[in-house]
């Protein structure tokens, strides 16, 4: 499922990273393919995100196949479990040799905070990290080490029904007001225009993480600089026009009853039997709606205002996965990652992951044509977390919202936890 494109924008960005990369990041080490794993049998373990699954199993045969002996053993969470249980077997000393790790900073299965506590091996020997466009290096790298293999950057938009909205008549919008008024026409017609399934936690940042490129970054390309400096705060930014149109639209009926009572599986079995027409998600997991949606499956970027030239997207680095210090066989560990940075696999993996891959290519899902523009012109911002100064910031702000749209505070009292916690 995809097309041949020009992304000359984006070949000339990543040419001119890798140049820049250079001093960044060093490439002493050159892996031209499974290294082999030697005699005898040897063993893997790796845990990572279901959203890797499908990537992740070919591969694995592939690596396989040329390493005879070599046997990967490989299981798949949800993010949820990754942050809680994966987390405390890290502490505990007794986690897989790979691990899913979420890149930059913000949550406790972070790139930042792991390599920070030493748990994870350091990869920037590895040729592949000379490729990471540099606008995306910091999600990578803490202090002069790389600690996170990943391999491409995943986009939040609106997953849709094309079906229905041919049926109503309706238009993917471009403008604020134009999506509210879809939005209407779909309540209108007996549908939730929105499904929302806030009882899972990490559903609960989506709608303002897809609104504040456009009210936020696209108009102050520095904020989260200006935020570690202390220069600004949550609720005296745009994130309070961002958290307030997320109340606004509860309030007009725009989500399914009960947000906090449902989860991220029964919003996607929404979009499948047809009862909501819309869903802010993350491109990353769009496997699930392609199997329950099919050809009626439609992605399409979220207008966060009515100046089209100030509705930038969110583009963050995709889920990825980091070699543990606990690791049994780190050498064996490393080069299963050195395997995966081969420019193919990149390519294979990303797309797989319907992320927008770090390594030339001409292949990519049409779903994400849309959204490949944005990257081309620069108009991207990236996911807020991967900049967060540390884990608490993310799982008060999941709190917040899970209140506020339980009606226990407002969004200024929200933005305010997220202050509190992000000055710890």
């Amino acid at each position: 499922m995809s097309e041949s494109r020009s992304r000359r924008g984006y070949r000339r960005a990543t040419v001119l990273a890798a140049t820049a990369a250079a001093g960044l990041l060093l490439t002493a080490c050159s892996t031209n393919g499974p290294s082999g794993a030697g005699d005898g049998e040897r063993t893997l373990t790796i845990i990572a995100s279901g959203s890797q699954q499908t990537a992740l199993e070919a591969l694995i045969e592939e690596y396989e196949e040329a390493n005879p002996g070599v046997t990967v053993t490989a299981s798949f969470a949800p993010n949820q479990e990754l942050q809680t249980s994966v987390r405390t077997q890290l502490a505990g000393g007794n986690a897989p040799d790979i691990v899913a790790v979420y890149p930059g900073n913000g949550s406790a299965m972070s790139m930042a905070q792991l390599a920070e506590a030493g748990m994870l091996e350091d990869l920037s020997d590895q040729e592949w990290t000379s490729t990471v466009p540099e606008g995306f290096q910091g999600a990578f790298t803490y202090e002069d080490g790389v600690y996170v293999y990943s391999p491409g950057a995943s986009v939040l938009g609106v997953v849709y029904n094309t079906e229905l909205f041919e049926q109503l008549g309706l238009e993917v919008p471009t403008t604020m007001s134009e999506f509210e008024a879809v939005a209407e026409q779909v309540k209108a017609a007996g549908v939730t225009p929105l499904a929302l399934g806030t009882n899972t936690p990490w559903i609960t940042q989506l709608i303002p993480y897809a609104l504040v490129p456009g009210m936020v970054y696209s108009e102050d390309p520095d904020f989260g600089q200006q935020m570690i400096d202390g220069e600004t705060t949550f609720v005296e930014s745009g994130w309070l026009d961002a958290f307030s149109t997320y109340a606004d639209w509860q309030a007009r009926g725009f989500f399914n009853e009960n947000p906090n009572g449902t989860t991220s599986d029964q919003m996607v079995q929404a979009l499948g039997d047809g009862t909501a027409a819309m869903a802010v998600m993350v491109s990353a997991t769009l496997e699930g709606y392609q199997d329950v949606m099919g050809e009626k499956l439609g992605y399409f970027p979220l207008p966060a205002t009515d100046d089209e030239a100030r509705n930038w997207i969110p583009g963050g680095t995709v889920v990825g996965l980091g070699v543990t210090t606990q690791a049994a066989d780190p050498e064996l560990a490393k080069d299963f990652i050195a395997f995966l940075g081969e420019e193919e696999n990149i390519v294979e993996m990303a797309t797989a992951m319907n992320s927008i891959p770090f390594a030339p290519s001409d292949e990519l899902s049409p779903l994400l044509t849309p959204f490949a523009e944005y990257f081309d012109a620069g108009e991207t911002a990236p996911f807020p977390d991967q900049t967060w100064p540390n884990a608490e910031v993310q799982p008060a702000m999941f709190a917040a919202i899970q209140e506020m749209l339980g009606g226990q505070t407002t969004p200024e009292g929200a933005l305010a936890q997220m202050d509190e916690a992000f000055a710890q």
